[in-house]
């Protein structure tokens, strides 16, 4: 669960390319985030940002596979369930 204090916040967080890339690592299991990039037609910097971003919320787990250590973003949900949280 994802614990935000605002709207505002979340869409931050959960920006329309980090929601297209949580959706498309799902669906495609890519073997690598090079090919999570191509598959999204963007730059490997800008996804390799994002997918380390939501590595580090713990919705994507990132496996060290193969003799070059390549980084296999895998999904760790299957749905994504929000709190917005109550400012105190």
């Amino acid at each position: 669960m994802i614990t935000v204090p605002s709207w505002e916040v979340l869409g931050k967080v959960l920006s329309p390319r980090r929601l297209e890339i949580l959706a498309r690592v799902l669906a495609l299991k890519p073997k690598s985030i090079s090919a999570l990039a191509r598959s999204l037609d963007r730059d490997f910097k800008n996804v390799h940002g994002d997918v380390v971003f939501l590595a580090d919320l713990g919705l994507i787990e990132l496996k060290a596979e193969g003799r070059r250590r390549t980084l296999v973003p895998i999904a760790r949900y299957a749905g994504i369930e929000v709190d917005l949280g109550a400012a105190a």
